[in-house]
């Protein structure tokens, strides 16, 4: 059977020798009737062009080494004769037999077409596969051949129903043929002719034929969006390949009738090597190559019916093996992309820049907070984590202190003594004791009398930057624990995330502490240091040498492991992913502590003191309040600003939940340390952990989403262009309100300047472009 109908061989004795003889006569004919007329000169400038080709090394050449001879014949019957042949004998010896290599081309390119093909496309090569129905034919067999190129192709198949009318199915092909996305291959397999119609025909069905003409319009629409090459693996396709070359199309095609079985073997061969990234006229050859060979002798003569017709000048489709090249160097930045995103970068990795976002963006959570409603409203009876003891210019005069740096240690013991009122389980102690006064007794004394009535731990403060210590008194006094009271102006440090080699952060001792000493594996230590050192001791936890953190860490996750909540606090306020936790002044300052200044403290009588079981559960802190002599005061973030003006925490008094809106008409204060501890120290022991996904995250993320969207809106219409930017900015203004959201709801908090500058800057160029 044949790919355009059956024919029949009747020769005396062996069929496949009978053809080979005919082809022998053929090509000898042939041969003789070329030499005869004015070849000769055209055949020695060919082997000249071959022999200087030669001198060139193939890795200097991005195609296989030889002479590419482009033939327009005006009869069709020259088209029919076996060029090859005349190509494969001018080849001297020595050389590849495919050294010459025989193109066939349209003679006539009205419009153009054939010397300007498409441009070279960047994504993975699409193969379209028309496969006829045809139940003398094993078309399914070449559906699976073609498949096979899926490893390096996007390959697919125009679809119809066995029940659909001739007119859909017509419909079917022209609409997968004329495809949006483009195709750079076109397959045809089944039966053809040119016999009916100058421009060839090929049937879809045996009751639907078309022509090229028919499909013209359509093959146009895909050579403009990359269509390269055509495939037609039927009988006749001379008519076929003229019309498809006029169009700026390559095209193989079987030039004379072929045996079923010969073809697939044709189809099997070429895919393969297409397979192997060979460029398809070189496919093509060597395939034909294999039909000729010895082993392939069942075919007798089959090698002479391909040919590969091509306009002028273009070199033959070649699968690239370097698509995921490709890929990358469409995703490479151009100069204005590369600038404007190494400047972000930069900047982001800048300290001051970052600590001015961070507050600009956190104070702008507090304004959403307070518009949407979103502050939480502790209850009536409740307080909140920590107490704060602020020490103020009036509390100083009353005591008749002029001079407050270093703060007197008999007026700290005064007031750890009317703190004592509250029945607190932890105390910290807002100023750096490195220097023993004359005062010094009296607090010793106040910290172990408070320590034995009321259980009692201390956590004093040392400045590793400053190398100050507590002095040795102090030091060696049992109920006090020392910390590191430096910190950052926006983080809340943790033990895995500290520089710190011995001592834990100030705020994360005070909330460790406060969880520990209300265990009652804990309630008859008097000593928490003296425990730790039994511990080690008696090989209960890892000796970690002068770590006493990690010492209180690992006799929380051992020995006092019945102790959920300290376990429990430990593990949640772990480090994630190394990301900042920062401290969150977007909610007020009374929903972290109650702030009463010392003035007042002192002021109460033991009657008056609010010793309710609620404030024994706080965590006190006596720290620095608003007087001239502070050393450790700074300016108030901008969210503490915007709380303070909503009076929503009303300086110099004691803190309130409640607060009514009016006019920012308050005198600033300072904002000291102590508060900042205060808020970290709340915040540990609430769980309440702010991670900050890191800029150069998001940026990245912004980089990538912003190109990718960019070369997906290459690839759309206009119109549809317009309507997906629109989706864009959308899509941006949604991520602005989001992360916003997310601040509150997760939290965390998501960086939207720096990206968003990314990301416009993607945008920016094809948005002036469309509209």
């Amino acid at each position: 059977m044949t790919r355009s109908g059956t024919f029949s061989v009747r020769p005396n004795g062996d069929p496949s020798a009978a053809v080979r003889n005919a082809e022998d006569i053929l090509t000898t004919t042939f041969l003789d009737w070329l030499g005869a007329g004015d070849t000769r000169s055209i055949e020695r400038q060919l082997q000249t062009a071959l022999l200087e080709v030669s001198q060139t090394s193939e890795e200097e050449s991005s195609m296989p080494l030889g002479v590419n001879v482009f033939l327009a014949c005006g009869d069709s019957r020259l088209q029919q004769l076996p060029w090859e042949a005349w190509a494969r004998r001018l080849v001297p010896q020595g050389l590849p037999s495919n050294s010459i290599r025989v193109i066939r081309t349209a003679r006539d390119d009205p419009q153009g077409l054939a010397g300007q093909p498409p441009p070279e496309s960047l994504k993975k090569p699409r193969v379209l596969a028309i496969v006829a129905e045809d139940n003398h034919l094993d078309v399914d067999g070449d559906w699976e051949i073609i498949r096979g190129l899926r490893p390096v192709a996007d390959v697919k198949k125009a679809k119809w129903l066995p029940e659909d009318a001739p007119h859909v199915i017509t419909r079917k092909v022209f609409e997968a043929i004329a495809d949006d996305r483009g195709w750079d291959v076109l397959f045809f397999t089944g039966h053809s002719s040119d016999q009916e119609n100058t421009s060839g025909t090929f049937k879809l069905t045996p009751m639907v034929s078309l022509s090229v003409n028919d499909i013209r319009e359509h093959l146009e629409t895909a050579q403009r969006q990359g269509l390269r090459l055509a495939v037609f693996n039927s009988c006749s396709g001379l008519a076929i390949a003229q019309s498809l070359t006029r169009s700026g199309i390559q095209a193989i095609v079987m030039r004379e009738k072929i045996h079923d079985d010969a073809a697939q073997e044709f189809l099997t061969q070429f895919c393969q090597r297409l397979r192997e990234y060979q460029d398809a006229h070189t496919a093509m050859m060597q395939t034909c190559e294999v039909l000729r060979s010895a082993e392939n002798i069942k075919f007798p003569s089959a090698h002479l019916v391909p040919s590969l017709f091509s306009p002028p000048r273009v070199l033959p489709y070649r699968i690239k093996s370097y698509v995921w090249r490709q890929q990358m160097r469409k995703w490479l930045p151009t100069k204005r992309e590369l600038t404007t995103a190494g400047a972000v970068l930069l900047l982001g990795a800048v300290p001051v820049v970052q600590d001015v976002l961070v507050e600009v963006r956190v104070a702008l959570q507090a304004v959403y907070r307070d518009i949407t409603q979103q502050v939480p409203v502790m209850a009536e009876d409740a307080v909140p984590p920590v107490h704060l003891i602020a020490i103020d210019q009036r509390a100083l005069d009353m005591a008749g202190i002029t001079e407050a740096e270093p703060m007197p240690q008999a007026f700290i013991a005064e007031l750890v003594d009317e703190v004592s009122l509250y029945q607190p389980k932890t105390i910290g102690i807002g100023y750096l004791l490195d220097d023993p006064d004359a005062g010094s007794s009296q607090l010793l004394d106040t910290m172990r009398e408070v320590s034995r009535e009321q259980g009692s731990w201390f956590v004093v403060p040392t400045s590793s930057d400053r190398n100050l210590e507590v002095f040795d008194e102090l030091q060696q006094l049992e109920v006090s624990l020392r910390s590191d009271a430096n910190f950052y102006t926006w983080d809340v440090d943790t033990p895995d995330d500290s520089d710190l080699e011995e001592l834990c952060p100030f705020g994360y001792l005070m909330a460790l502490s406060h969880s520990l000493n209300a265990s009652p594996a804990t309630a008859n230590i008097t000593s928490f240091r003296q425990k730790v050192d039994q511990a080690v001791g008696d090989q209960e936890i890892e000796n970690v040498g002068n770590d006493f953190c990690k010492s209180v860490i690992a006799l929380t996750n051992t020995v006092l492991a019945e102790n959920e909540q300290s376990r429990s606090f430990i593990h949640q306020n772990k480090s994630f992913l190394g990301w900042q936790s920062i401290i969150d002044f977007s909610l007020p300052p009374s929903f972290f502590y109650q702030r009463t200044l010392a003035s007042n403290l002192l002021e109460e009588s033991s009657s008056d003191a609010d010793t309710t079981a609620q404030s024994s559960d706080q965590v006190f802190i006596i720290g620095s309040g608003d007087y001239a002599d502070a050393e450790d005061n700074y300016s108030p973030p901008l969210a503490i600003e915007y709380w303070w003006c909503l009076s929503l925490n009303r300086p110099n008094t004691q803190d309130s939940n409640q607060g009514t809106r009016q006019s920012c008409a308050y005198q600033p204060r300072s904002f000291s340390s102590s508060e900042f501890h205060a808020y970290m120290t709340s915040q540990l022991l609430q769980r309440h952990q702010v991670r900050v996904v890191p800029n150069y995250l998001m940026t990245g993320l912004a980089i990538f989403l912003g190109k990718g969207t960019v070369l997906a809106l290459q690839k759309q219409p206009r119109a549809k262009r317009k309507k997906l930017i629109r989706t864009a900015f959308f899509a941006i203004t949604g991520y602005g309100l989001l992360s916003l959201q997310l601040y509150v709801s997760v939290p965390v908090l998501l960086p939207v300047l720096f990206p968003l500058t990314v990301l416009l800057n993607y945008l920016g160029p094809i948005t002036r472009r469309i509209f």
